[in-house]
């Protein structure tokens, strides 16, 4: 399964509509008689997978909470010695 896929699996209520979007430009890709005059026009809705799955499927790494000094030490409060 591509990365993107992983990513709209977090999301279930988004991602079957991203995957549904993905797989209708893959769809009308195969299904166009002529795809070298429009196919770079066709394929665009199969690129909503990776473009919007994979930021998804890092959205935890991005948003984890960063340890700081613990409250009520004197370094947080700005005291030195």
């Amino acid at each position: 399964m591509p990365p993107g896929a992983w990513g709209a699996r977090r999301r279930p209520a988004f991602g079957v509509f991203l995957l549904a979007a993905a797989g209708t430009g893959i769809l009308t890709q195969a299904g166009h008689p002529d795809i070298t005059i429009f196919g770079d026009r066709l394929i665009v809705l199969a690129w909503l997978l990776p473009v919007v799955g994979v930021p998804l499927l890092l959205e935890p790494l991005l948003h984890r909470p960063v340890p700081g000094p613990a409250q009520g030490s004197p370094r947080a409060a700005g005291v030195t010695r």
